[in-house]
């Protein structure tokens, strides 16, 4: 063949490409395809082992959740007495020497000790339900209780008698310090329980908040409730005679929409020998065109005399350490201690609630993210001990201390 000239040579060369055996030409787009192939398979290879290793960790979470650890990474010499939790929905007594099982069946949430520590209330919790406000009890989670009893244990008989129906998770109870008779709140009514013979009487309505508080003679309960669009704090015979106003916030204002906000009291408690109220309180204050809230904690005399403020916190709740000189409080969801002169201010855990002190003094219990925690509050920097985490912080955080005896 001969070439003339540009055009020719052009389509000599498109003749010569046509010509050439078609494997070698398609070597390169077949190791091309190969390589591309290759590349996938790793990236397929990649996520499979991201999901196996997942699910591997979330059966190794559920395998730790199924199987109940009592004291999770504090053993019972980390106690300084004697106390009742929840593990796996049943009640277990543990001490420095060791645990014994109080309950075998139902699901239950210890309250309290009786002041001489021979008896133990405690919330029975039944006819489950599936939700979000769950109790997680070995398999069985996100399930939550529609009904609970109050239940009073007896230790040295192991009887157990039922003082009446309560609304699960939204009910306070305290003893007397006679140990005769149980104030609870429940559904905004204060009620006075009978422990002998189970009886209950209503010593007032309108009450806002749950936590109630006895005076050091078990003659009044203090606790905070409405009178009218005021909220104050109130004192009550156990017979529901004699209700006297320690304190009412008269003070409100309205902001540029005519919403009224009134100033009061958010929780309150009475110290051991009664001579003092530490109380959390909300005020408002104007900034411009917008209302501010401002958040207080006060303690004054049992007549509401010599108010001294100790800090610029809100309190959900507070408890008077056993000898009277320091107050632990909830805020924010944190829990933290102060003393009652407002000096040695300390957090103690990030997230908390439902805190208790133990008899001594020596350590704080709270319901904790990982279940019921303990911190020592004689050593500075101590770390916080899980003590239980097979029931949830809303049903069965508290820690029921036992007395000393």
């Amino acid at each position: 063949m001969s070439v003339h000239d540009e055009t020719d040579l052009r389509r000599f060369l498109e003749r010569m490409a046509n010509e050439v055996p078609a494997g070698p030409i398609e070597t390169a787009p077949a190791v091309a395809r190969a390589k591309r192939g290759l590349a996938w398979n790793s990236v397929l290879l990649a996520v499979l082992t991201v999901l196996i290793a997942g699910a591997a960790v979330a059966a190794s979470r559920s395998l730790l959740r199924s199987s109940p650890q009592p004291y999770g990474q504090a053993p019972p010499s980390a106690l300084s007495g004697p106390a009742v939790i929840a593990t796996d929905g049943k009640l277990v007594l543990v001490s420095p020497g060791g645990s014994a099982p109080l309950t075998t069946d139902g699901v239950w949430a210890p309250v309290g000790f009786s002041p001489d520590g021979t008896t133990l209330l405690a919330q029975r919790l039944s006819a489950f339900r599936t939700g979000r406000n769950y109790v997680a009890i070995g398999n069985r989670h996100r399930r939550y209780p529609t009904r609970a009893e109050l239940v009073a244990i007896h230790l040295d008989t192991g009887r157990q008698t039922s003082l009446g129906p309560i609304t699960p998770g939204g009910a306070h109870a305290t003893w007397s310090p006679d140990g005769r008779s149980i104030a609870s709140v429940d559904e905004g009514r204060l009620s006075v329980i009978d422990v002998a013979t189970g009886t209950e009487s209503i010593a007032a309505e309108h009450v806002g908040y749950q936590q109630v508080s006895w005076s050091a003679d078990g003659s009044l309960i203090l606790y905070v409730g409405f009178q009218g669009q005021r909220t104050g704090i109130f004192t009550v015979a156990a017979d529901g005679s004699d209700p006297t106003a320690v304190l009412i916030d008269q003070r409100c204002i309205r902001d540029r929409r005519q919403v009224q906000y009134c100033d009061g009291p958010t929780t309150a408690a009475w110290s051991p020998d009664g001579a003092s109220i530490a109380y959390g309180e909300d005020t408002y204050q104007r900034n411009g065109r917008r209302v501010e809230r401002l958040h207080t904690i006060t303690v004054m005399g049992a007549d509401g005399s010599n108010s001294h403020q100790v800090s610029d916190m809100h309190a959900a709740e507070l408890v008077w350490s056993p000898d009277g000189s320091a107050i632990a409080y909830t805020s924010q969801g944190a829990v933290y201690v102060i003393g009652a002169d407002g000096s040695n201010w300390r957090e103690l855990a990030a997230e908390g609630s439902q805190v208790r002190w133990s008899p001594d003094g020596s350590m704080v219990s709270f319901a904790c993210p990982s279940g019921v925690c303990l911190r020592q509050l004689d050593e500075i920097g101590s770390p916080t001990f899980p003590l239980s985490d097979q029931t949830s912080a809303r049903y069965g955080g508290t820690v029921a201390w036992q007395p000393q005896r």
